[in-house]
C-alpha cells in the first residue's frame, strides 16, 4: 500500500515539472517530503565520503590479515 502511495506522489511531483504554473516543490511540501529530499541532496557527498572511508578501512584490514598470514607461513617454513 505504501508503494502505491509513493508512486501516486511521484506522478504528482512529476506532473508538477511538466504543467505550467505548478511547481514540483509545492507538491513536495504538500506531501511532506521536501525536507527529506533537500537533506538527501545536500548530504550525498558526506555519505559517499563516509562509505569510502569505511571501504578503505576494510581493504586495509584485509591486506593486513593477508600479509600477517603470509609472514606467519614464511616464519614457519624458515624454521622447518
Amino acid at each position: 500500500m505504501k508503494f502505491i502511495l509513493d508512486v501516486i506522489k511521484g506522478v504528482f511531483i512529476g506532473s508538477g515539472a511538466i504543467l505550467p504554473g505548478i511547481s514540483s516543490g509545492v507538491f513536495c511540501v504538500i506531501f511532506g517530503i521536501y525536507e527529506k529530499l533537500v537533506d538527501s541532496v545536500l548530504n550525498i557527498f558526506k555519505d559517499l565520503k563516509k562509505k569510502k572511508k569505511q571501504k578503505k578501512k576494510r581493504i586495509f584490514l584485509f591486506y593486513f590479515l593477508l600479509h600477517s598470514v603470509e609472514l606467519l607461513e614464511y616464519c614457519l617454513l624458515v624454521n622447518y
